[in-house]
């Protein structure tokens, strides 16, 4: 629930968010 917290708290945040589900949707096709 980290990435939650800090995603409330960073105005930023979801553009690394959306970073972090693109990487792992490429490491993970099947997500």
């Amino acid at each position: 629930m980290l990435i939650w917290r800090a995603w409330n708290f960073a105005p930023g945040a979801g553009v690394m968010l959306n970073r972090y589900i693109a990487s792992d949707s490429i490491r993970n096709p099947s997500a």
